[in-house]
C-alpha cells in the first residue's frame, strides 16, 4: 500500500518515466520543431500480454511526452484522475506532432 511507503502524497500517478536509446538520441541530436522528450509508461498496462502489432488508434501503454510538459500539463491531468490512456487520446500523432505536449483544459 502506498501509505506505507516513503512517498509523499501526490506522487502516486500510475505512470512512470522511461528513457531508452531513442530518447537519448533525441536529447543528444535534437530535431527542429521537436521538443526534448521522454517516454511515460502506464503502470497498469499489461505489456507482457499486449499485441506487438497494434493499430494506430490503439493505446500502446506509453507515449512520448515533451519534458517541458511533464509538470505543467501531464501531472495535472493525472492528478485530476485521468489515466494515461485518456491523456493519450487527446493527442493526434503525426510528423508535425511526434510527442505529446498538452491536453485541452490543463
Amino acid at each position: 500500500m502506498l501509505e506505507d511507503q516513503a512517498f509523499p502524497l501526490g506522487v502516486a500517478t500510475g505512470a512512470a518515466i522511461a528513457v531508452d536509446v531513442s530518447v537519448m538520441d533525441a536529447l543528444l541530436t535534437p530535431v527542429d520543431g521537436v521538443p526534448p522528450w521522454v517516454y511515460v509508461l502506464d503502470e497498469s498496462y499489461d505489456f507482457a500480454n499486449s499485441e506487438s502489432d497494434l493499430a494506430a488508434d490503439e493505446f500502446p501503454g506509453y507515449m512520448p511526452v515533451a519534458i517541458d510538459s511533464l509538470l505543467p500539463d501531464l501531472w495535472p491531468g493525472l492528478q485530476s484522475g485521468l489515466s494515461l490512456m485518456e491523456l493519450w487520446a487527446t493527442w493526434t500523432y503525426d510528423e508535425e506532432h511526434p510527442v505529446w505536449t498538452d491536453a485541452l483544459g490543463f
